[in-house]
């Protein structure tokens, strides 16, 4: 095949966008993702079944690896980010656009189970504003005090929630103490009903910068200075292939 170029499919993806098949591929289209934007502006990429599977497959055998290897992770919570927040532009589009749920990307029941674990629920995938997508993952993530994996995208990802949690820390403490998430720009009342079943006052451990620091604080020590500390033990990041051992006071 030529050397090409995405400009060169840009005619063919807009056919796609308007609903007509057997473009550039034989298989029913199911969705366009885009792609994280960080070189250049976000671009469409065609998603099929097909496609869709062999990502499960890929998965299934990485999850039945950490498993096998760490088998602590099955103690506690995990906190995934698959794919990246990207803010659509298509509305005429016959085709969603835009990724699913982060739970997709894994087979029938491995989806049950990972749900189940997971620290960050599937509806925060859907807050298309990035602050409020930031803050609500910040929230579920410091709240959390038994969180024993960490899988983000890229690294940069876990950068910018430590940024945020450092950012909005008071908030997070008194939403925390008082079951709500408040969130940084204004929702609707659809969107704040959806996320008030995983909403409850809880009481917010502070620890003493002095003598313990925040698991998170191997990539920003600030974090330590906001006392916001789940009650981790052993969290495997699968963001940069490191495993870190961190000790906590016990409840």
């Amino acid at each position: 095949m030529p050397i090409s170029k995405y400009e060169d499919y840009q005619p063919y993806l807009k056919l796609l966008l308007d609903g007509q098949k057997n473009i550039l591929t034989k298989s029913t289209i199911s969705r366009f993702c885009l792609s994280s934007g960080t070189s250049s502006s976000s671009k469409l990429v065609p998603f099929n079944n097909e496609l869709k599977k062999e990502f499960q497959r890929a998965v299934s055998v990485w999850l039945n690896n950490i498993i096998r290897n760490f088998p602590t992770v099955l103690s506690g919570r995990s906190f995934w980010i698959v794919t990246p927040i990207t803010q659509t532009n298509y509305p005429d589009s016959k085709i969603p656009v835009g990724f699913e749920e982060d739970s997709s990307y894994f087979g029938y029941i491995q989806k049950k189970l990972i749900q189940k674990v997971m620290v960050v629920p599937d509806e925060v995938s859907h807050l298309n504003n990035s602050e409020n997508y930031y803050y609500a993952i910040s929230y579920f993530l410091i709240k959390e005090r038994n969180l024993r994996l960490i899988s983000v995208w890229n690294p940069l990802v876990l950068l910018i929630i430590i940024s945020k949690i450092i950012q909005y820390s008071s908030n997070l403490i008194t939403d925390i103490e008082k079951g709500s998430l408040s969130f940084p720009v204004r929702v609707s009342e659809q969107v704040e009903l959806i996320f008030k079943k995983y909403l409850k006052p809880e009481p917010v451990i502070l620890l003493n910068p002095a003598s313990s620091s925040h698991p998170l604080s191997f990539v920003s020590p600030m974090l330590a200075e906001t006392g916001l500390a789940p009650n981790h033990g052993e969290i495997l990041l699968c963001a940069a292939d490191i495993k870190m051992s961190f000790l906590w006071p016990q409840k």
